[in-house]
């Protein structure tokens, strides 16, 4: 999405920390030796850290938390996906952010198909967002030529629809993640044959599709100690905390 324009530097005022959202993960942990941590045990900052990321994460203390469900989280939180700093604004917790949280514990907790389900939101919110802000996209068929889709037009079409409309901004990976999250949902949520004997598989993979659409979308960097956006992005952003603060 726009990934030929160069990023920008976004002040710290307009970033927020979210540990505890998406929370974080060592691969080199097994979750069985995680889960022998002991609160009365001298722990290296590494350990603290991740201790207090899981334990924020699913809101429970260790002991309350299973080996199955460590296993869960760790096998959505793979290092390229890790997104530790995000903008912050109203519209991106409510759309994209909390969504994913609740998709991941859902997920972390066995509820597939929960999972499914937000995801599901969470493409098609990014599909909109991404019109708004790397927009606009040609019309429909039939249309006159030459002109333009209103963002009243994109949202009124199907989730298909969108994508189709918007391949003109998307790479071939983003338009296949979009895609499989789409089918997922539909199958699972509106067909009564459909067997749940892989919905965990594709649970997983809609969850790593969505993340990797979001941060795709945010397209974050670090320069220094600051974080870059997009341009358009960062504007976006803006324009939508300065609505929010009016």
């Amino acid at each position: 999405m726009a990934a030929e324009r160069g990023p920008e530097r976004m002040s710290s005022d307009l970033v927020q920390a979210y540990l505890d959202a998406f929370g974080r993960w060592d691969a080199s942990i097994a979750p069985a030796d995680f889960l022998r941590i002991s609160a009365g045990a001298t722990l290296s900052t590494s350990e603290t850290i991740l201790k207090q990321s899981v334990e924020g994460f699913f809101g429970a203390t260790l002991d309350r938390i299973t080996q199955e469900q460590i296993e869960r989280y760790a096998e959505l939180s793979p290092d390229e996906l890790d997104l530790q700093l995000v903008p912050h604004t109203q519209e991106l917790w409510q759309s994209l952010i909390n969504p994913l949280r609740l998709a991941k514990k859902a997920y972390a907790l066995g509820d597939f198909i929960v999972t499914i389900a937000l995801t599901g939101m969470v493409s098609e919110m990014l599909a909109l967002v991404t019109f708004e802000v790397h927009g606009p996209v040609p019309a429909p068929r039939g249309s006159s030529k030459g002109r333009v889709m209103s963002l009243d037009q994109f949202e009124r079409l199907g989730q298909e629809q969108r994508i189709d409309a918007l391949r003109p901004l998307l790479l071939a990976e983003r338009i296949k993640e979009f895609d499989l999250i789409r089918k997922a949902r539909r199958e699972y949520l509106h067909f009564w044959t459909k067997s749940h004997s892989r919905i965990r598989e594709d649970a997983k993979s809609c969850y790593l599709a969505a993340m990797s659409l979001f941060r795709k979308f945010l397209d974050p960097g670090i320069q220094g100690t600051a974080l870059t956006l997009d341009p358009q992005v960062l504007a976006a952003v803006k324009r939508w905390q300065k609505a929010s603060d009016r």
